[in-house]
């Protein structure tokens, strides 16, 4: 059945589905007021997290619902709390499906353009699909060919976390290698753009050292989509080879039934594994 996910995800009905959500993302953008949202202990909140509007749990509702018409029991592991997500527990086990209803929450906000709807199916912990989607342009991002052949930028697209908390360290030392590291809020705003500037030849990596599940996997699984690469390491105060895992996510499957959120995990994608190398290398030394 999750068959039926990823070929609904691949067909025209997918893609006028996130055209309608669209549409209201669209109107709304700019003009409506964030409530305050309580953020997971491991999280520093910030204008990002904070800006958590109704739009958030109407278009992952919307898109959920959708889901488990196409593939009743699929798993859905949702960002914002949702009575959809119960609808999703029959058996058997079919797959699950990570959404991300507004990736770029304080951009919208804002009345900016550079926010996306993630989408990934997960499969015995193996991404199948992902799907990237922006309202204004009306741009779906899933399947393509990285540039070929452009020098290194010395650029990495990187989540915020890499210059906070545990993870500060390892954003100060890219640095000091020679590695520019915009990141959501100062580069661009949401994780899908990161991707896209990885494909484009604008950045030679996108980099997410201890982020949520929701936040990551699509973005990085949509480079690998275009011919790129990406790898999995283990969470901790290390990261180089030495720590890298399958590019798989069965413990996020696992880990559905939180009422909100998902796992954290840690992922580079890069446009080559020769670039992958070289970042992992330098991490390591940090």
């Amino acid at each position: 059945m999750s068959e039926r996910i990823e070929d609904f995800l691949n067909s025209p009905a997918a893609r006028e589905m996130l055209e309608n959500v669209g549409r209201y993302l669209r109107v709304q953008c700019g003009v409506i007021t964030p409530t305050n949202k309580v953020g997971p202990g491991d999280v520093k909140m910030t204008a990002i997290h904070a800006a958590l509007t109704y739009m958030d749990n109407f278009v992952q509702d919307i898109i959920a619902l959708k889901l488990t018409e196409t593939a009743p029991s699929i798993r859905l592991i949702l960002e914002e709390k949702s009575q959809v997500r119960k609808l999703s527990l029959l058996e058997p086990y079919c797959g699950s499906v990570l959404i991300d209803p507004i990736d770029g929450t304080a951009e919208f906000v804002a009345g900016g353009k550079d926010f996306s709807i993630l989408i990934c199916l997960l499969k015995d912990g193996q991404p199948k699909i992902s799907v990237g989607y922006y309202p204004f342009g009306d741009h779906i991002l899933d399947n393509g060919k990285c540039a070929d052949d452009l020098p290194e930028t010395k650029i990495l697209a990187c989540h915020y976390r890499i210059n906070h908390g545990e993870d500060g360290g390892w954003g100060g030392h890219l640095r000091r290698q020679g590695y520019e590291t915009p990141c959501n809020g100062q580069g661009f705003a949401t994780n899908l753009t990161a991707a896209q500037m990885v494909i484009d030849g604008r950045a030679d990596a996108l980099v997410f050292p201890y982020t949520a599940a929701h936040d990551a996997i699509a973005p990085a699984h949509i480079v690998a989509q275009h011919g790129g690469v990406a790898r999995r390491y283990a969470l901790g105060p290390k990261w180089s080879s030495s720590t890298r895992q399958p590019f798989t996510f069965a413990d996020v499957e696992q880990d559905h039934n939180r009422d909100e959120g998902s796992s954290r995990v840690r992922v580079i994608a890069a446009r080559s594994n020769g670039c992958l190398d070289e970042i992992e290398s330098i991490l390591g030394t940090a």
